[in-house]
C-alpha cells in the first residue's frame, strides 16, 4: 500500500470562496501561506514563503467558509494534488511574466488555530474526488 499526506500550518492569504460543482455539491477554496527562516550562504537570515491552494468539499464547506478569512491561522491535513499530465506541481507564467508553480491540496481535515467567535463543526470527511475542484 502506498499513500501520502501533507500537513500545513499557516495563514489564509485571502477570504475563502464557497462554490458549488455541477451536482450542487459545495466546496470551499482558499490559499494558505507558510513561512520559514533559514540562513543563506552569507549567514543572513532569509525568509522563504510558500503558497498552497486548498480545497475542501462536502457539507462542511458551507459551515467553514465564514470562519476562513484572510489572516486566519489554520492547520490543514490533506493530499497533494499534482498536475494530471506531469505529476508535478502545476507550473505557469505569473502576471509578472515569471515562471511560477502552484501547490494544490485537497483538505481532509481543517483545524482553526485562531479563536473564532463560534466554533464550526469538525471537518472529518475523506474526499476522494477532486477532479471538479482543481
Amino acid at each position: 500500500m502506498a499513500f501520502h499526506t501533507i500537513t500545513l500550518v499557516g495563514n489564509l492569504g485571502s477570504d475563502a470562496k464557497l462554490q458549488y460543482n455541477q451536482n450542487g455539491q459545495p466546496y470551499v477554496r482558499f490559499s494558505v501561506v507558510t513561512n520559514r527562516k533559514k540562513r543563506n550562504e552569507a549567514g543572513e537570515m532569509v525568509e522563504y514563503t510558500t503558497w498552497f491552494n486548498v480545497a475542501k468539499t462536502g457539507p462542511i464547506a458551507e459551515t467553514l467558509t465564514p470562519y476562513l478569512v484572510k489572516g486566519t491561522r489554520v492547520a490543514v491535513l490533506g493530499k497533494l494534488c499534482p498536475d494530471k499530465v506531469s505529476g508535478h506541481p502545476k507550473v505557469f507564467e505569473n502576471s509578472k511574466g515569471v515562471m511560477d508553480s502552484s501547490y494544490e491540496v485537497m483538505a481532509q481535515e481543517i483545524v482553526l488555530l485562531n479563536k473564532p467567535a463560534e466554533k464550526p463543526a469538525a471537518s472529518h470527511y475523506d474526499d476522494e474526488d477532486y477532479d471538479e475542484v482543481f
